[in-house]
């Protein structure tokens, strides 16, 4: 008897969650969940220090993980000046706290190799693993290449082309405008 009244229970329960989602309109679509916590994908201090110490690689994934963190300040350090110019012109600081960090939360990259086309000049080639969200628990998974342009200076390797960075800040501030509209309508 007491089996049949938890099963009643899960039923009308079930009923309810199914009556509640019935309510409103098919017309608009839920916007895509930001803290879906089985999509994040944190580069951690360790993974950091696994790297060759004042290596390319190194300052590539110390980038990443404050982009992750919305460092603005110490992130955009690791730039070349010119490059730190560029990012400025295009709003890094909003860029990277509206857009890029949190995209980013998803992204996992993975350092495939890195090349010197000459001493002072390096490109990072990685792989990058995002896991966006769908719902509260789905995620779709898209892996990538990416690579990214170095240069040595007196203050040690630093990213050189905000090119990526800047494009993705424009795409996903893009994505948001339209999710925004199609879902206000």
């Amino acid at each position: 008897m007491r089996r049949v009244r938890q099963l009643t229970r899960v039923g009308v329960g079930v009923a309810a969650a199914l009556a509640l989602a019935s309510c409103g309109t098919d017309t608009g679509v839920a916007p895509q969940p930001v803290d879906n916590s089985a999509t994040l994908s944190l580069v951690s201090r360790a993974e950091i220090v696994r790297t060759p110490p004042n290596s390319p690689q190194r300052t590539v994934l110390t980038w990443w993980r404050l982009a992750q963190f919305t460092v603005v300040h110490d992130s955009i350090a690791l730039f070349t000046h010119a490059a730190q110019a560029q990012l400025r012109k295009a709003d890094y600081a909003g860029v990277l706290v509206d857009f890029v960090g949190p995209w980013i939360r998803n992204g996992r990259p993975q350092v495939q190799r890195v090349e010197y086309p000459t001493r002072r000049h390096a490109l990072v080639f990685m792989r990058t693993v995002f896991r966006e969200p769908i719902s509260l628990d789905l995620f779709h998974v898209e892996a990538t290449p990416l690579a990214l342009s170095l240069d040595l200076t007196r203050h040690g390797w630093r990213l050189s082309d905000p090119t990526w960075v800047i494009d993705r800040g424009k795409s996903l501030h893009s994505a948001s405008v339209i999710t925004t509209t199609t879902t206000h309508t």
